[in-house]
């Protein structure tokens, strides 16, 4: 009897069926939010672990940004240096290395005495022709000038001689 008890089944065929099918969509549905639950965890463990690389990130990028302000300022200065030097050659080269008064004072000291002093006109030249009706100097005032000029550049010579004369030397540079 025991065989026959252990093949008898008194439960309906359909009921067994659907009970087996339930059991195995409980076990699938607590597979599917185990998997899910794993997925989630696995994202929120990273995410988590990843925040500090994040604000590391976030911290090299901001010193490169201040870094490309740096070099905006540093070449702007570099364009400005660049552009007071080029001002300060400019007004180098307009500005007259010897003051006009020295030189007509040197100009008077060095002349002969019975030279007359030419008119001398200061200022700046004009650039282009001269206006019209305007006469200039004179040939005869220009020869003047050039040999008022020969004469000082001659007294510069015989000045420059006499100093080394000074020194015991004669023209030639020989001592007597």
């Amino acid at each position: 009897m025991s065989q026959m008890n252990s093949s008898m089944n008194f439960l309906p065929e359909d009921y067994v069926e659907k009970r087996q099918a339930s059991r195995a969509a409980v076990v699938f549905i607590g597979l599917l939010l185990l998997v899910v639950g794993g997925l989630v965890g696995a994202y929120l463990f990273t995410q988590h672990h990843m925040k500090a690389v994040f604000e590391q990130r976030d911290r090299v990028n901001a010193a490169y940004e201040d870094a490309a302000k740096q070099i905006a300022a540093a070449e702007a200065l570099e364009k400005q240096e660049e552009e007071m030097v080029r001002k300060a050659e400019i007004t180098t080269t307009l500005m007259e290395r010897v003051e006009r008064s020295v030189l007509l004072k040197e100009l008077a000291t060095l002349s002969p005495k019975d030279a007359a002093a030419p008119e001398l006109r200061g200022g700046v030249p004009r650039i282009g022709g001269p206006p019209m009706g305007y006469s200039g100097y004179t040939i005869g005032g220009l020869m003047v000038l050039i040999e008022a000029v020969g004469e000082v550049a001659q007294g510069i010579v015989d000045r420059v001689w006499s100093i080394g004369d000074l020194g015991g030397r004669s023209a030639g540079g020989a001592t007597d």
